[in-house]
């Protein structure tokens, strides 16, 4: 009877070893998950980011070329007729659209 009961503890012990060990498996597994989503949600970002830095960089340029040809009297000038609707001394605006 003795024997049995030995056997029967440790049986029991073995199985409560066992169950813990699934539970700690099991939370570092869901922990490890978490974090490759998070570093799949980081690089998802990233792509994004990426993508306005170029168009951010293209904005730029473009900024660049305008403030290099407002520096040009002669287009300020024309660009501000055009745009505003100013005009020359003696001249009379005509919008058609």
């Amino acid at each position: 009877m003795k024997k049995k009961k030995r056997v029967i503890k440790k049986s029991v012990r073995y199985f409560l070893i066992t169950i813990m060990f699934l539970c700690v498996s099991a939370f570092f597994v869901y922990n490890v998950f978490g974090v490759l989503v998070q570093i799949n949600d980081k690089a998802v970002e990233e792509t994004k980011l990426k993508a306005d830095i170029s168009k951010l960089k293209q904005v730029e340029k473009e900024l660049d070329d305008s403030i290099v040809k407002l520096k040009d009297p002669d287009y300020a000038a024309r660009y501000a007729r055009e745009k505003y609707l100013y005009s020359k001394d003696g001249e009379k605006v005509i919008k058609i659209k």
